[in-house]
């Protein structure tokens, strides 16, 4: 048996007739084959023909290299199966389209599922899927001879969306100070300093969407007035978050890079090609645009620069079939870098101007940045995945407090409206949850409406 940690891609695909049993009362399907075409072959009872569901998984995209080297989540379930390889992603397959990262190690595998469990599999699902694993024809093309790895599912189960477990961390006891160490490691490391930048990066990483309707989405940032690169295209802030996220994603944008990559997933042939933003919920995007240079953008950058304020705003990628077009919803952080005072191509609802020292290196390369030790990086995950998954709520005292603050604020200032509320209760919330407060505390609410104010003040 073979263990597959997999999202979803693809499941479009047209169902599958198998025979269930042979004349000889053999089991049928699970890779087993059986040759009615020779002369003094018995011909099948029909009757026992069979539908099994037809789907495509691939290895996660974007997980970072220190949770899937982990793989916290097979030890449990080793114990069920007794032996259980695990797939290795160095299997590279000719499906290299339906895998969202171009160029990237992965292997995509088709799923073949015995039972009603199918129904609930969706695109971009995290799932660890447990079956026999053989090389079959691809389902749509008997005839070309290629074979790919095809997975006979046993059982599946889904990963939780953080993809590690947070009881698997141990709770921190003193969360002020580790989140204030975390801030000032962030900031001196990656941001040249700037403390209030750091705190924002943060608080985009542990967000999430709350509510489509009314919408409660997570706020799409721009760090502006970034340094542009000299040397190193990558920002160290990209080294940085691979090694504290799960679910990473580094995105320099340049017009050739639009120009011809796929971002939304397109159905071919009666096969879906993956796109870029085709990722697993509770992905965060670090998007760089200091390497746009001047020039033009075809109809394919347009629609893809539509596909990435779609995900970065409305929290829908668009799937597209030959006659029709589906959007599907994401969940996804998007942290925008870029040398101009907003960004290019992202409507960001939080702009936030850097403020680092003179002397700071925005771009220093993965070797010399000062980690900390293992127990300290092990924490400053857990900071992360326990913000995500904790919930919070805010009493009647500090609501009452803040609908009058409100009140009071706007008769002073009639530019002040419901949006800059609906803004500050958002991030009052996340400065919550990354304290580890099950209820809302006045110093969370002071400490947001505090930054965001900092932050309008450097926009003016």
């Amino acid at each position: 048996m073979v263990s597959f940690r997999a999202m979803v891609q693809d499941t479009s695909c047209s169902p599958e007739i198998y025979l269930s049993s042979g004349n000889d009362l053999q089991c049928g399907g699970w890779g087993l084959e059986d040759d009615y075409s020779q002369p003094n072959s018995e011909q099948p009872d029909y009757t026992k023909l069979k539908e099994r569901t037809l789907l495509w998984a691939v290895n996660i995209p974007g997980e970072s290299r220190w949770c899937s080297e982990n793989r916290l989540d097979f030890p449990a379930m080793a114990d069920e199966t007794g032996s259980v390889a695990i797939l290795p992603v160095q299997l590279v397959y000719p499906n290299a389209h339906k895998f969202p990262l171009p160029g990237l190690e992965h292997i995509a595998v088709q799923l073949k599922v015995y039972d009603r469990s199918a129904e609930s599999l969706r695109p971009t699902d995290l799932y660890t899927f447990v079956g026999i694993l053989t090389a079959e024809p691809v389902h749509s093309d008997f005839t070309s001879g290629v074979l790919v790895p095809t997975l006979h599912i046993l059982f599946h189960r889904r990963l939780p969306k953080t993809i590690i477990s947070s009881p698997l961390f141990s709770r921190i006891t003193d969360i002020h100070t580790a989140r204030d160490t975390f801030i000032a490691w962030l900031s001196r490391e990656a941001l040249g300093g700037d403390r209030d930048a750091a705190e924002w990066v943060l608080l985009s990483c542990i967000a999430s969407v709350k509510s489509r309707n009314p919408p409660i989405l997570p706020p799409s940032i721009t760090l502006s007035n970034f340094t542009r690169p000299s040397t190193s295209k990558v920002p160290t802030l990209s080294y940085i978050l691979s090694e504290v996220l799960p679910l990473y994603l580094f995105l320099p944008l340049t017009l050739n890079y639009l120009n011809e990559e796929r971002f939304e997933p397109e159905s071919r042939d009666e096969d879906l090609n993956s796109g870029v933003l085709q990722v697993p919920i509770g992905t965060t995007i670090l998007a760089t645009e200091t390497e746009v240079q001047e020039g033009k953008l075809i109809d394919k950058g347009l629609r893809n620069i539509q596909a990435l304020q779609d995900v970065a705003k409305l929290q829908t990628l668009r799937y597209n079939f030959p006659f029709s077009q589906y959007s599907f919803p994401t969940d996804i952080k998007f942290i925008t870098v870029t040398d101009g005072g907003k960004s290019l191509f992202f409507e960001a609802n939080i702009n936030v101007p850097i403020h680092s020292d003179a002397s700071s290196d925005l771009y220093k390369i993965k070797q010399i940045i000062e980690w900390p030790s293992p127990e300290t990086l092990a924490a400053f995950r857990g900071i992360i995945i326990q913000a995500r998954t904790g919930k919070v709520v805010v009493d009647d005292a500090l609501s009452q407090h803040i609908k009058t603050n409100f009140v009071q604020e706007r008769q002073v200032n009639k530019s002040i409206t419901s949006d800059d509320l609906i803004r500050q209760m958002s991030i009052s919330r996340l400065v919550a949850l990354s304290r580890q407060e099950s209820q809302m505390s006045m110093e969370s609410w002071i400490l947001a409406k505090e930054l965001d104010v900092r932050r309008i003040s450097r926009n003016s």
